[in-house]
């Protein structure tokens, strides 16, 4: 029980604010989309064109991994809908799993 509540305590420090971990988020996405040569709105358009898919799969492992979006969340801020994101995630485990 002990333990329990220490690694419960240890994950409450890591918890970023709302705000700041928004920002971070922003800047990751900012950051992926420069270094891609994309840009922002392109990403969201929901386009499935080029790399764009892989870009978001990217994204959306180290958003949910780092950060802790839920998959509708992830799905707003990748411009795709929150299947899309379930089954981009669920494909992509399947095949890590291979």
């Amino acid at each position: 029980m002990d333990r329990v509540l220490k690694g419960a305590k240890e994950r409450i420090k890591r918890q970023l604010p709302l705000k700041e971990k928004d920002n971070r988020v922003e800047e990751l996405i900012e950051k992926v989309c420069k270094k891609e040569n994309i840009s922002i709105p392109e990403l969201r358009s929901g386009s499935r064109r080029g790399r764009l898919p892989m870009i978001r799969l990217q994204l959306s492992g180290v958003l949910l991994e780092e950060y802790g979006l839920s998959l509708a969340e992830l799905g707003r801020r990748l411009g795709v809908t929150t299947s899309a994101v379930s089954k981009m995630v669920s494909r992509h485990e399947k095949n890590r799993l291979r």
